[in-house]
């Protein structure tokens, strides 16, 4: 029944991409109608099921269905009051990529075969603070990538200088690059709280490590120097346009590869 809900609000923003694609050759406002539907069905899906199951934050599939359901509520939004802004057409793919990649970790399971519930009820105050950290530096870095890809394939149409109303409508170069500095500037503090948070949780409960070469210590170390290097390059080289949307691409793509290494949070931690 899991998968057939996944499939459920998976499928619903893949026929809303599809519908926001078909709208950008074909500006008709049953088109946008349409998939404002289809955005919604997905959405109340998604929340009637993390409601119903709440998978644990302390593993993937949790994860990446929260981050989801939280971009999902930006894609709305933005679509309702930017309507000549291809928000979709950008926010959709990365929607169905994170709900994709929970459906390759299973949920988890108690010692009697039963679905694990409680999105964070059995993780106490510092791990509380450890996954509020992260989860929002996650949802920055994924709307600060977005942005970058934008201002990449903006800066393209401009070059190729397209005739008005050719290409697909987006935020003026500069804005994007206030959204991509204001992403940085606030995910790398959220980002340095939660690992270090992380860091003293599993220092508490280091005998579930395999040593300093465990993969959760290198993603999370690779993934916090990339960042160092971003806030360096941004503030120390004054790094700027294509340079800088790069750059942050790259961060997230360490990003979805730490998510993906094994993470599990113990369940007792915290005071």
């Amino acid at each position: 029944m899991d998968k057939i809900s996944l499939f459920c609000f998976g499928a619903s923003y893949s026929v809303a991409l599809v519908l926001n694609i078909l709208y950008q050759y074909r500006p008709i406002r049953l088109l946008n109608i349409l998939e404002i539907t289809f955005a919604l069905a997905g959405l109340f899906a998604q929340s009637w099921y993390l409601a119903w199951w709440q998978p644990p934050l302390a593993q993937q599939f949790g994860w990446f269905l929260l981050s989801s359901w939280i971009l999902s509520t930006f894609y709305l939004y933005g679509i309702i009051h930017y309507r000549k802004i291809a928000w979709g057409v950008f926010v959709l793919p990365l929607i169905i990529l994170l709900v994709t990649l929970a459906a390759f970790f299973p949920p988890a399971m108690d010692a009697s075969g039963n679905r694990i519930g409680g999105l964070v009820s059995n993780i106490k105050t510092l791990g509380l603070l450890h996954v509020a950290f992260l989860l929002t530096a996650t949802v920055v870095i994924c709307l600060g990538s977005l942005a970058s890809f934008m201002y990449l394939l903006h800066a393209n149409q401009l070059k190729l200088k397209l005739a008005p109303g050719k290409g697909l409508a987006m935020l003026s170069l500069e804005k994007l690059e206030t959204v991509i500095r204001f992403c940085i500037a606030l995910s790398f503090p959220l980002l340095s709280m939660g690992l270090l948070i992380g860091l003293y949780l599993m220092l508490k409960n280091v005998e579930k490590l395999t040593g300093w070469s465990d993969p959760k210590i290198i993603g999370s170390s690779i993934l916090w120097l990339a960042f160092l290097v971003l806030i360096y390059a941004r503030y120390g080289f004054h790094l700027r346009g294509k340079q800088l949307a790069s750059l942050t691409l790259t961060v997230f793509a360490l990003l979805i590869l730490c998510l993906i290494l094994p993470h599990d949070l113990p369940q007792e931690v915290g005071k």
